[in-house]
C-alpha cells in the first residue's frame, strides 16, 4: 500500500466507523502530513478539490485527538506573537493602532453581544489559551468555564486566570460532561475548526448548556463565496490546519429549531490577526 493509497483509505473511511486511533496509526506509520491529504490526493486522482476538500477537513476537523497531535506546535510561539490575552482570533482594527488595542476592541465587542451581568455564569467552547475567560472574569464579574482539548494550552489557560473564577475543561466539547447550565455560551474562532457537517453538533451542545433564557454569541470568520472552497492551501498550511471558513448560509440553516438567530454582524475591519 503507498502513500496516495493510505490516503484515499482515509478520505474514503471518513464517514465510516474507523476508529480515529487507526486512523492516526496509519497516518503515523506512512509518515503522512495531515495538513497536506486532500490536495496531494486531489492532485493525484485528478479530481475536484471541493469535494476532497468537505471531505477530509470536515472529518479532521471534528475530530480532536488527531489535531492536537498533528497541527498544535506549543505556548511558545503563540507567546511571542500574540497580545497579553493571548488571542489567536481577529482583532477589530477600525480605531486601533495597534495589536493590544484591536484585540481589547474585539474583546469589548464580544462581551457587549453577551449583555453580561455580575454573577453570571458563561460557557467558552474552544477558549483557546484562556483570554476570554480572563478578560470577562475580570472586568464583568461573571464565572467562567472554558474547554479546549490542548493540554498545554490548559497549562497556560491556568497560569493566566489565576485566582479568577475561572475553570478549564480538558475534553472534546462534544464529549462535555456538565453539571449546570449557563448563563451564556460563547465561541470565538472555534467554528472555523469543527468541520462542515459537526456544526449542528456544536449549536445542540449549546443548546443544551443555556438556561431558558440564555444567549449564545458565535464569533467566526467567513467567506462570502459560494463557489470557494472554505479554506486555501496557504491559510490551512500557515493559519488554521484543516479549517474550514464557513458561509452565513450554512450557520444560519444549521440553527434553525435551536436558535432564533436575533442579529447578525458582519466587520470587514479584521483581516488582521497578529
Amino acid at each position: 500500500m503507498d502513500y496516495f493509497e493510505v490516503s484515499f483509505l482515509i478520505l474514503r473511511n471518513s464517514y465510516s466507523a474507523l476508529a480515529i486511533d487507526e486512523i492516526t496509526w496509519l497516518a503515523q506509520n506512512f509518515n503522512l502530513q495531515i495538513n497536506d491529504l486532500a490536495w496531494n490526493v486531489a492532485d493525484h486522482y485528478n479530481t475536484g478539490k471541493e469535494i476532497f476538500y468537505k471531505l477530509c477537513f470536515s472529518f479532521f476537523s471534528g475530530n480532536f485527538l488527531i489535531r492536537e497531535r498533528f497541527c498544535f506546535p506549543g505556548n511558545d510561539l503563540f507567546e511571542k506573537m500574540l497580545d497579553p490575552y493571548m488571542q489567536y482570533s481577529c482583532g477589530y482594527w477600525k480605531d486601533a493602532k495597534d495589536l493590544n488595542t484591536a484585540q481589547l476592541a474585539k474583546l469589548d465587542f464580544i462581551a457587549q453581544k453577551l449583555k453580561l451581568q455580575p454573577g453570571m455564569t458563561v460557557l467558552d467552547l474552544g477558549c483557546g489559551f484562556g483570554g476570554l475567560a480572563k478578560y470577562l472574569a475580570e472586568n464583568y464579574g461573571v464565572s467562567v468555564v472554558g474547554c479546549t482539548i490542548s493540554k498545554k494550552q490548559v497549562k497556560l489557560d491556568e497560569k493566566l486566570c489565576k485566582g479568577l473564577p475561572v475553570k478549564f475543561l480538558l475534553c472534546d466539547y462534544q464529549k462535555m460532561k456538565l453539571d449546570t447550565k449557563f448563563d451564556r455560551v460563547v465561541s470565538v474562532g472555534f467554528m472555523e475548526h469543527v468541520g462542515l457537517y459537526n456544526y449542528r453538533t456544536l449549536y445542540t451542545i449549546a443548546d443544551r448548556a443555556l438556561k431558558q433564557d440564555g444567549l449564545f454569541v458565535l464569533h467566526t470568520m467567513g467567506r462570502n463565496s459560494t463557489s470557494s472552497a472554505g479554506t486555501c492551501k496557504w491559510s490551512h498550511e500557515h493559519i488554521f490546519p484543516n479549517g474550514w471558513l464557513p458561509k452565513l448560509e450554512d450557520l444560519v440553516t444549521k440553527a434553525e429549531d435551536l436558535f432564533l438567530v436575533e442579529d447578525i454582524v458582519a466587520r470587514q475591519d479584521f483581516s488582521v490577526i497578529c
